[in-house]
């Protein structure tokens, strides 16, 4: 739909809004229209103002791992100011894993009061300032490092399994559900660092799209949830014995660097990913005996190659990037 401005006072301009829009909105004469802006710079017309959202939550008797998460949810949705309210009062437990995890994992978020029964967390940063492709170029590096520190062996071994020992499904069990979690005490290794901060962009990343709402969302979304399960996937082979699949988990570093430049759109590197998925599948058949190491690299490497199809997605819409890929 086109429409031409006219000038409007002194410095303004103005256009006429189509009485079908005004009416499916629900707007009167006296109705309010919010102008936000996407990230490509373009004003949108709205009902709602964006990125301005306030949310005020009611609990009783929760766990604190129930309040964490359900300031995450807010923290992904979009919300800027948070109020959780507590008719019995919170805990020092409670407020200890807010104030943690809000540290860890949810950049730009501040708790700004608290008291007894009320806590209030407001957003001070502005989600503007960043770029999605800012934000996966920022993860591609942290995963990047992961697999030269898991290749190199130059992260804290206090998580590795000793080399006889029988990997029981049990053991496997206990290990992956371990893997990437927050350890209470204990040693962190490098790739458990690297992978917080990876969760911390995801988070990040989940924010920025629900708040600036671009016209692309799959274009991000998809290699955004596939670059923070490849972290998980590298930090449960930090707690395995990966000597057998040393090179094998070379090659799959080596996919990683083409997918992240497939992202782009190059069709050279788009045609490479695939060649060498295929490789990399008939490689790793000789793994299969080491059953769960051989699924920990199973789905690494489609998760891999997978980030690759949003520059299939790039070329066709002729989009272009700032993905930094070195």
């Amino acid at each position: 739909m086109e429409k031409k401005l006219f000038k409007f006072g002194r410095s303004s301009y103005a256009i006429v809004l189509p009485k079908s829009w005004v009416s499916k909105s629900g707007l009167s004469k006296s109705g309010q229209v919010f102008m936000n802006e996407d990230e490509n710079g373009n004003i949108v017309l709205g009902t709602k103002r964006t990125g301005t959202t306030e949310f005020e939550e009611v609990v009783s008797k929760e766990t604190y791992t129930f309040l964490w998460r359900l300031i995450g949810f807010h923290y992904m949705y979009g919300t800027t100011r948070l109020r959780v309210y507590s008719k019995d009062g919170f805990t020092s437990r409670q407020i200890g894993a807010v104030e943690d995890n809000v540290r860890r994992y949810y950049m730009g978020y501040e708790i700004t009061s608290q008291s007894a029964n009320d806590l209030v967390i407001e957003d001070v940063m502005n989600i503007k300032d960043m770029s999605m492709d800012k934000i996966l170029a920022k993860i591609s590096f942290l995963v990047k490092e992961e697999f030269k520190d898991l290749l190199g062996g130059n992260y804290g071994k206090s998580m590795m399994l000793p080399k006889k020992e029988i990997l029981t499904d049990e053991l496997f069990a206990r290990q992956s559900a371990r893997a990437g979690k927050i350890k209470a005490g204990g040693k962190y290794t490098t790739i458990d660092s690297m992978e917080e901060l990876v969760n911390r962009f995801y988070l990040l990343g989940i924010r920025y799209l629900n708040i600036v709402k671009p016209g692309n969302t799959y274009l991000y979304l998809r290699p955004l949830q596939l670059m923070e399960d490849s972290g998980d996937q590298i930090s449960r082979l930090s707690t395995m014995n990966v000597e057998k699949a040393h090179a094998v988990i070379g090659d799959i570093a080596t996919l990683f660097n083409d997918s992240v430049e497939a992202m782009t759109g190059k069709r050279e590197k788009i045609d490479a990913v695939f060649q060498l998925t295929e490789a990399i599948m008939k490689k790793m058949e000789k793994l299969k005996e080491e059953r769960h190491l051989y699924e920990v690299l199973y789905d690494l490497t489609w998760d891999i190659a997978v980030i690759a199809e949003a520059g299939l997605i790039r070329e066709k819409l002729g989009e272009k990037t700032g993905l930094e890929t070195s």
